[in-house]
């Protein structure tokens, strides 16, 4: 077991990518975080929330992560292009 430091507050959310390699989380910091399980580093920063993300998910080809919020959004995050790809109301 690792502990890593990443979040600032309590993580609600964790979601594991198919093969095992990534996790992302999201917590009550209103961020998301990317990490590689084979080293145990944060390799991207998932932000855009105003409130806490309370679930992530990866899509079934693991090139995307969805996180929804308190504050009413989801958001879509493109791993390969490390950024957004959409919110959704």
């Amino acid at each position: 077991m690792q502990e890593q430091e990443g979040h600032s507050r309590a993580v609600y959310a964790i979601a594991f990518q198919g093969d095992g390699a990534l996790a992302a989380t999201g917590g009550m910091d209103a961020t998301g975080r990317l990490w590689d399980l084979r080293t145990g580093r944060n390799i991207m920063k998932l932000e855009g929330h105003v409130k806490s993300i309370l679930a992530a998910d990866f899509s079934p080809n693991g090139y995307h992560v969805a996180t929804g919020s308190e504050d009413n959004t989801a958001h879509v995050f493109d791993l390969r292009k490390k950024g957004t790809l959409t919110i959704l109301p």
